[in-house]
C-alpha cells in the first residue's frame, strides 16, 4: 500500500441501551460499506476484521419475492444495472454484481440474499440490525416474507428488526410479536411516542437532529433504546447532545458519553490529516481498546 492510499475505518453505527436490547458497542453500517462493496459478505467479512460484533443491512424484495440485499431501490449506484431491484427477478440479479464507488479499485461481489447473510451473521457471531426497506405497496408482503424466512432459519446470534414504515413494521410484528424491533424516522412531527408505545418497540431511531435530551429521557423512561442516524454526505460536527445510546457521527466532536463512538470517514468526508489527527487524539479516552489500536493503524497508513 503507498502513502497516498487512504485506508478507511468502517463505519460503526449503533449502540443501544442493554435493558432493553443487548446489541454490541460497535455495529458496521449496511455491513462495512466504506471499507467493502455494501450490504455483501465482503461487508460482513470486513466489519468482523475490525472487530466489529453487529452488522446494520437493508432487505427488500425481488419480483418474485425473494428477500435481497440493498439499500437503493434504484440500481446503477452500488448493484450494476438499470432500472429497479424489486423489477428484477432473484435470479437475473445473482447475474448482477455490486462494487464499492468511494473504492472503485476494488473488485465488483455478487448480490446477497438474506439467507446467505444470516448464514454468514452466524457464522460470523454477528448480531444483526435488519432493516426493512419497503416499497410503496408491498409492505405487507415483505413483513410476511421476512416473518415467515425467520419462523424457518435458526439464529445464534441476536436480531433487531428496523423499518422506516409504520405498515411494514405492524405487518412484520402482527406474524413475529416476540422479535425486537424499532421504528426510524426523520419527520419532527411524527408521534414516535404513540408508535413505540403501540407497537411495543425495543428501540426509536431518530434522525440526529431530533435527538434531545427529552427525547432520550422520555425513551429511557419506557425502556426504550435510542439509535440516532444521520444521512449528510458532508462532514458536519455533531456533538453527542447527552445521548448515551447510539448516534451515527460523520464528523464526531467528542466521544459519545458511554462505550460508543462512530469514526465515519473517507476521502470525501475527511477533513485532512489535522482534523484526523484530532479524531485519533479524542479517540485515546475510548475504552475499547482494539478501536483505538485500529484507528492508530489506520491513521499510520493513511498518512505516514
Amino acid at each position: 500500500m503507498n502513502r497516498n492510499e487512504k485506508t478507511l475505518l468502517p463505519p460503526c453505527s449503533i449502540e443501544v441501551d442493554r435493558t432493553t436490547w443487548s446489541l454490541p458497542n460497535l455495529v458496521a453500517h449496511r455491513g462495512a460499506g466504506f471499507l467493502a462493496p455494501e450490504n455483501t459478505l465482503a461487508a460482513f467479512t470486513t466489519a468482523k476484521e475490525f472487530s466489529c460484533r453487529a452488522v446494520e443491512f437493508d432487505v427488500q424484495l425481488t419480483a418474485d419475492g425473494e428477500l435481497v440485499l440493498s439499500h437503493d431501490a434504484k440500481l446503477g449506484r452500488v448493484i450494476d444495472g438499470v432500472g429497479f431491484v424489486g423489477e428484477l427477478s432473484a435470479a437475473d440479479l445473482k447475474l448482477l454484481r455490486v462494487r464499492n464507488p468511494r473504492q472503485p479499485q476494488q473488485d465488483s461481489v455478487p448480490v446477497c440474499f438474506l439467507q446467505e447473510a444470516v448464514e454468514a451473521c452466524n457464522s460470523l457471531k454477528l448480531a444483526m440490525n435488519m432493516e426493512l426497506k419497503s416499497i410503496a405497496g408491498r409492505e405487507e408482503e415483505l413483513a410476511e416474507r421476512v416473518a415467515e424466512f425467520f419462523k424457518k432459519t435458526q439464529l445464534t446470534v441476536p436480531l433487531l428488526v428496523s423499518s422506516f414504515s409504520v405498515e411494514c413494521l405492524t405487518a412484520f410484528l402482527n406474524r413475529s410479536p416476540g422479535t425486537p424491533c424499532g421504528f426510524l424516522f426523520e419527520d419532527p412531527k411524527c408521534d414516535w411516542l404513540a408508535l413505540a408505545r403501540k407497537l411495543k418497540l425495543q428501540t426509536v431511531h431518530p434522525h440526529k437532529d431530533l435527538v434531545t435530551p427529552e427525547l432520550i429521557e422520555t425513551a429511557h423512561a419506557h425502556g426504550w433504546g435510542v439509535m440516532a442516524w444521520d444521512g449528510r454526505r458532508r462532514p458536519r460536527s455533531y456533538g453527542a447532545q447527552a445521548n448515551r445510546d447510539g448516534c451515527h457521527l460523520h464528523k464526531p466532536s467528542r466521544p459519545v458519553e458511554g462505550d460508543f463512538l462512530e469514526l465515519l470517514f473517507d476521502e470525501h468526508r475527511s477533513g485532512g490529516p489535522e482534523q484526523i489527527a484530532r479524531i485519533g487524539a479524542r479517540a485515546e479516552g475510548l475504552q475499547h481498546h482494539k478501536t483505538r489500536s485500529h484507528l492508530r493503524r489506520i491513521l499510520s497508513l493513511s498518512f505516514g
